[in-house]
């Protein structure tokens, strides 16, 4: 059975979506910034979480 490279790159895009959506949903449900979440995860500021939140 092979993938085609327009389903792997779908089945990636919704992967991405799902981890996006989870990430925001557990950071508000625990009350965190994306600033807060960043410092403590070890970052040195939010942009990265922010772009992964899009």
């Amino acid at each position: 059975m092979e993938i085609s490279k327009e389903e792997l790159t779908n089945a990636s895009e919704e992967l991405l979506d799902k981890v996006s959506a989870n990430v925001v949903r557990i950071r508000q449900e625990n009350g965190y910034s994306q600033l807060q979440l960043a410092l403590e995860i070890g970052l040195s500021g939010a942009a990265y979480l922010g772009r992964m939140e899009i």
